[in-house]
């Protein structure tokens, strides 16, 4: 007699163990001038690991600066307690109405718990203003 069973002895694939998708934004709309200000964050939690799907920076200026001023956003990841390093970075150094700057991630990247996912952005002029858009999506799951 054959017995047939359904038993397997591998671990389900990610998106199989209890997936939850995140986002994890900022939206500033004419932003005065400021020092470097984290604007989120966001930590994998014990027992799970996350894969970052998208993620982006984007800003343009609203009205110009008094004095000019780097302006710009960036998103940076601490892997392990390995210390931050820049994911995403955008820099403008120029002062007309309607200036405008982006990039998005071009792949995925695995996290594990622990892990963390921040958002920054900096205006070094005075005067003016600008809108930020910074956003994360992640989908977290079973480690």
């Amino acid at each position: 007699m054959v017995r047939v069973s359904a038993t397997f002895l591998a671990r389900p694939e990610w998106y199989d163990r209890n997936p939850i998708t995140k986002i994890f934004n900022y939206n500033g709309a004419n932003v005065a001038p400021h020092a470097i200000t984290q604007r989120f964050t966001y930590t994998v939690p014990a027992g799970k690991k996350a894969i970052i799907e998208a993620a982006l920076v984007y800003f343009y200026k609203r009205t110009v600066q008094t004095t000019l001023g780097l302006v710009g956003a960036y998103i940076d990841v601490n892997l392990g307690g390995a210390g931050a390093q820049v994911l995403l970075s955008q820099e403008m150094y120029t002062n007309n109405v309607g200036d405008k700057d982006h990039t998005e991630l071009g792949t995925t990247m695995l996290l594990s718990a622990g892990d963390i996912i921040r958002g920054f952005t900096f205006d070094l002029g005075t005067g003016g203003g600008v809108t930020y858009i910074l956003a994360v999506m992640v989908t977290e799951y079973d480690a």
